[in-house]
């Protein structure tokens, strides 16, 4: 069975400033297009996809993250939360999957369960809607640590990034972590790694990465959110300069992390893929393509959506346009 195809990406940015990245770009997307599987598999064979984040007072985070990632083309997220986030997110919609018991007291009880899960899942969020608290940043840590040891494909955004900051050496020898900060949390892992930089910096995002590779063999994968998205993950830096729209509201950070852990999940599908097939020159999944492309749909659902809804556009308002975006920057099914 054919789980991947290959395709050529032709797009145009009105921001491109020169012939060369221009192709630069084109190539890249081209590389994040082809990981996208062929519909048509049995269920689950197009990615499973874990957000392990929310609170009380942050339901909507968790919930916007999971729905990006079912808009982009993913089979099935669960939502991992607290027991006092879990009715509120569970009402937001019958799409996601469940599992309010994000509490130390019950994991311990539940730890082979929770361990089970995780290993079926091609990529893991973590962070959306977390909290600061200090059950929050312990269960941060320790979770961690699982997601590490199972080698499982993670990304880390908002509280979570706020963990790392405050205990870097704990979030090191991940080769798979991918981290998703915009200028202020960026400039707070600046500052706990010792590093002193401005966040365009694509020096300083190389030493953060590998600040924070440990005994990997590659460092982890820095998606610097702004007006042009930096990556770096200490071997290569790219500039997706796409631009999104004027509006600026909580929750778009939340429906990149959805779109990149599909794109992460497929990534890590393809190598499988390719692995099987007895390909010895794919060692690694493309994390970096997986990113590029998340962040120039992530910017194109933003523009879509500020189009019918202007000033008054809201996150939510991104998801329905999210399988559009997908459609124009990938150009299939």
């Amino acid at each position: 069975m054919r789980l991947f195809q290959a395709v050529f990406v032709v797009v145009v940015f009105a921001s491109c400033t020169n012939q060369q990245h221009c192709t630069m770009a084109e190539a890249m997307l081209a590389r994040g297009a082809r990981l996208v599987p062929v519909l048509g598999t049995r269920k689950g064979l197009s990615g499973r996809v874990a957000i392990i984040g929310g609170s009380e007072e942050y339901t909507g985070a968790p919930f916007l993250a999971g729905m990006a990632a079912l808009r982009t083309g993913v089979d099935l997220v669960h939502v991992v939360c607290p027991p006092s986030a879990g009715l509120a997110i569970k009402a937001y919609s019958p799409d996601l999957i469940f599992h309010p018991i994000l509490s130390e007291s019950i994991l311990n009880d539940r730890k082979e369960e929770f361990e089970g899960l995780l290993r079926r899942m091609h990529a893991v969020v973590m962070g959306p809607g977390l909290g600061r608290q200090e059950e929050s940043m312990r269960l941060c840590g320790s979770v961690f640590n699982t997601l590490r040891s199972l080698h499982i494909p993670t990304i880390l955004d908002a509280d979570a990034l706020f963990c790392v900051s405050q205990n870097m050496d704990s979030f090191k020898g991940h080769p798979g972590l991918i981290l998703t900060p915009n200028p202020v949390e960026l400039e707070r892992l600046f500052a706990s790694a010792k590093i002193e930089a401005t966040p365009d910096s694509p020096a300083a995002m190389q030493a953060l990465s590998e600040r924070l590779r440990g005994d990997a063999k590659t460092g982890p994968l820095i998606v610097a959110k702004g007006q042009h998205d930096l990556l770096a993950n200490g071997k290569e830096t790219f500039t997706v300069k796409a631009t999104g729209s004027p509006r600026r509201v909580g929750g778009q950070g939340d429906i990149l992390c959805g779109v990149l852990s599909a794109f992460t999940a497929w990534s890590q599908l393809a190598l499988e893929a390719a692995q099987k097939g007895g390909a010895k020159e794919e060692k690694e999944p493309d994390h970096v393509a997986a990113a590029a492309i998340a962040c120039t749909i992530t910017k194109q659902a933003s523009e879509l959506a500020y189009a019918v809804h202007h000033r008054g556009m809201v996150a939510s308002d991104m998801l329905s346009q999210v399988p559009r975006a997908f459609q124009q920057i990938v150009g299939h099914e």
